[in-house]
C-alpha cells in the first residue's frame, strides 16, 4: 500500500476533452482507510458547473498480494459502478478495464505535486480513442 502514499492529500483536478475544451475543475482527496486501503473522494469546486452529474464520486483502492496490482472500485453521482485494475510505481499510474463495448484505460506520469494523464476509450475492440486529459495539482498534504 505504501506505493500509493504519493497520492495521499488534496488535489485540484482539471479535465479536458481531446479538442482542449476544459470540462471543469474538481477537488479530489485521497485518504488512508485503516492503513489497508486508499479512499478517493471527488467533488466539484463550489461554483464550478463542469459535469456536476458525475459527482460526488468515490473510489476505493485495495492491493492484490499475488499480482502486485491494485483494484479500484468506482462509483459516481450517476449511480455508475465500475471495477478497474491499477498499477502505481516508478512515476507511472495506470488503470484499465477490459469491458467489451466500453473498455477504458488511463495512463499518467506522477512528478512530485503534479500528475498528468489521460483516459482512452474503446467502444470497438482494439480501437482506442482519446477520451479525457486529466491534470492533478496538489492542493494540500495531510497533517
Amino acid at each position: 500500500m505504501q506505493r500509493l502514499k504519493p497520492l495521499i492529500g488534496e488535489w485540484a483536478v482539471t479535465t479536458a476533452l481531446p479538442d482542449g475544451r476544459v470540462l471543469g475543475r474538481v477537488r479530489s482527496t485521497f485518504t488512508w482507510l485503516d492503513d489497508r486501503f486508499v479512499v478517493q473522494r471527488t467533488d466539484v469546486f463550489p461554483g464550478d458547473q463542469g459535469m456536476p452529474e458525475l459527482f460526488p464520486a468515490v473510489c476505493v483502492y485495495g492491493p492484490d498480494d499475488d499480482t502486485g496490482r491494485f483494484t479500484q472500485l468506482y462509483s459516481d453521482g450517476r449511480g455508475v459502478h465500475r471495477v478497474y485494475q491499477c498499477v502505481f510505481g516508478d512515476g507511472v499510474w495506470r488503470m484499465w478495464r477490459d469491458q467489451p463495448g466500453f473498455a477504458q484505460r488511463f495512463t499518467a506520469t506522477v512528478e512530485g505535486d503534479v500528475i498528468d494523464g489521460g483516459w482512452e476509450l474503446a467502444q470497438e475492440e482494439g480501437v482506442w480513442k482519446p477520451d479525457l486529459s486529466v491534470r492533478y495539482e496538489r492542493a494540500g498534504r495531510p497533517a
